[in-house]
């Protein structure tokens, strides 16, 4: 059902293989989604915080009625998985970098580590 895309719903990450064909969900072999992080548990949860748009910004609380703030840190109006990706300046990226594949993710949540990460410990405050 996942191949359906009504059923992954409007807030999935689309990313590519490297042949240009849509990511598909797997576990063979370990499947795909884990394979690029290795052993990086920290990398793994933001990774797919990002991936489902289930992350601690504004498009989530948003979704869910959560009173936080919507807009980003850097005063953009809306913060989703695509402004943090694409457009926020408090992130580190290449110029004219776009996020086709998983490995480019991991590649900038591993170089901006605060990126799809609570800024508070959970049960703090």
């Amino acid at each position: 059902m996942f191949e359906d895309p009504s059923y992954k719903g409007r807030n999935f990450l689309h990313l590519e293989r490297l042949d240009g064909d849509a990511l598909k969900l797997t576990y063979i072999n370990g499947g795909v989604w884990l394979s690029p992080v290795g052993s990086n548990l920290l990398v793994a949860v933001r990774l797919f915080r990002c991936i489902l748009n289930h992350a601690p910004i504004g498009s989530y609380y948003k979704r869910f009625n959560i009173p936080e703030p919507l807009a980003c840190a850097c005063g953009f109006h809306r913060q989703d998985h695509d402004h943090v990706l694409l457009s926020c300046n408090k992130h580190k990226r290449k110029a004219n970098w776009r996020p086709h594949y998983l490995k480019d993710v991991v590649d900038f949540l591993e170089e901006n580590p605060s990126a799809f990460s609570f800024r508070r410990p959970l049960g703090v405050g």
